[in-house]
């Protein structure tokens, strides 16, 4: 039996899924669509994510994922793998039930943004050959990575250094400090300087599991991320500072959801006026090093949704009509 179906509901990581469909008679691949909103800035490469859909085929058979040209001739997309293997063994396995997953790099200069239920990639079934002397009978035990080795992997924190402080000022510093001082200071005077040392960490993957030990001045904390979240390197590594100068993450994480500012990369809306002094509704992509114009100056002045920005237009609007 070949075919596509949802993985199990304890399984699935989104609002919704949409299923592999072939665009004409002709077309040889299934189209896969992002079952979430992405954002890629130039160079940078997006989460794992799932699409919540698993695959059955035959024994003799693999399911080839390949990204679309619309992404990657057009717009320098591409899967971070080049081409995705999905064995005919992956289908249920206990892990993920199967959960196809993909992960993009964005090879141009500029950021590039992909909507929710847009294709991405293809997947093209394929038969293969073995050779005659091939005497493998083991199973699949795991997900992602399963059939890999299970040595424990060293990873070199040194070339993320720049990454995580990065990450650091745009997800944390930045949000928080005009909503909660002391939290910024804590943020600022340890993380964002020369406290912490690459050699402070020791940071491994091993069984598709992520962990973090991280020790300042015999001071040892430890931050185990679970398997969707193997390659979010950066934000373990938040968690492991933030706990080890007593800062919560979950609180910072709250404080931040419940700002009145977009999210580094996230979509804002403003209100902006024309040559004739009309307003209208602009949009763009949020990021600390842009908005920053907009802060404090404007602070009114920026939505997360265009609905707020148009009732402010109406508003705008009325008010000048009674100015008349």
């Amino acid at each position: 039996m070949r075919g596509f179906e949802p993985v199990r509901e304890e399984f699935r990581q989104n609002e919704e899924y949409y299923m592999p469909k072939r665009s004409t008679k002709a077309s040889a691949g299934y189209d896969f669509a992002t079952p979430v909103r992405i954002a890629l800035h130039p160079h940078e490469h997006s989460k794992i994510i799932p699409t919540d859909v698993k695959v059955s085929m035959g024994e003799d058979e693999f399911l080839a994922c390949h990204i679309r040209s619309s992404l990657g001739m057009k717009k320098g997309i591409s899967l971070t793998n080049i081409t995705g293997i999905i064995d005919s063994d992956y289908y249920s396995n206990p892990d993920n039930d199967g959960n196809i997953c993909f992960q993009l790099k964005n090879n141009s200069e500029h950021t590039v943004i992909i909507e929710k239920g847009e294709k991405v990639f293809q997947g093209i079934f394929q038969k293969y050959l073995k050779t005659d002397s091939d005497e493998i009978n083991s199973k699949r035990t795991g997900g992602i990575g399963s059939t890999g080795e299970k040595e424990k992997i060293t990873i070199d924190i040194s070339k993320y250094r720049d990454d995580v402080l990065k990450k650091c000022h745009d997800t944390l510093h930045e949000p928080l400090r005009r909503v909660d001082e002391s939290l910024t200071n804590a943020i600022t005077n340890h993380i964002l300087n020369d406290d912490w040392k690459v050699e402070d960490f020791d940071i491994s993957i091993k069984d598709n599991t992520l962990e973090v030990k991280c020790n300042i001045d015999g001071v040892v904390t430890k931050v185990v991320k679970c398997k969707e979240d193997v390659f979010d390197l950066e934000k373990a590594v938040m968690m492991a500072l933030l706990k080890q100068f007593d800062v919560n993450y979950g609180l910072v994480d709250k404080i931040i959801k419940n700002s009145p500012y977009p999210r580094e990369s996230e979509l804002y809306y403003c209100v902006n006026f024309d040559v004739f002094n009309q307003p209208y509704v602009l949009t763009g992509i949020w990021t600390w090093e842009s908005g920053e114009r907009f802060v404090p100056s404007f602070e009114d002045n920026i939505f997360k949704t265009r609905k707020e920005a148009e009732e402010k237009v109406e508003q705008i609007r009325d008010i000048l009509k009674r100015n008349k």
